[in-house]
């Protein structure tokens, strides 16, 4: 499960997209090294301190070729031929032992 996540603070507005891909039950989550099992769910806390709401991306796979605007899109519906696994991409996280590593792109805009 992938779950788009926004920023509603003033002035941020980052944006980042977070892979759940581990299920127990139905139950979605990945595991953090500092934190242990993070559960998906609708909040997130930006780096500039503000609440992000988060959205589950849903798919509907038609003929679309799936395109830039797949790609960097922060909504959470997908309508290409992705079936929604390219939807947001362009704002993945990667998570190492230290935590939260933004892609390049965002950097300039975090606190």
């Amino acid at each position: 499960m992938k779950v788009i996540y926004r920023c509603k603070r003033k002035g941020c507005g980052l944006i980042r997209r977070i892979d759940y891909p581990l299920a127990r039950g139905n139950r979605r989550f990945r595991v953090d090294a500092r934190r242990g099992e993070v559960g998906a769910g609708s909040d997130y806390t930006c780096v500039c301190g503000g609440y992000a709401r988060g959205f589950e991306i849903v798919a509907v796979v038609s003929s679309h070729v799936c395109d830039a605007r797949c790609m960097n899109a922060f909504g959470p519906d997908c309508e290409c031929s992705c079936g929604g696994a390219n939807h947001g991409a362009g704002f993945d996280v990667e998570y190492t032992e230290g935590g939260e590593v933004l892609p390049d792109r965002q950097t300039l805009f975090a606190f």
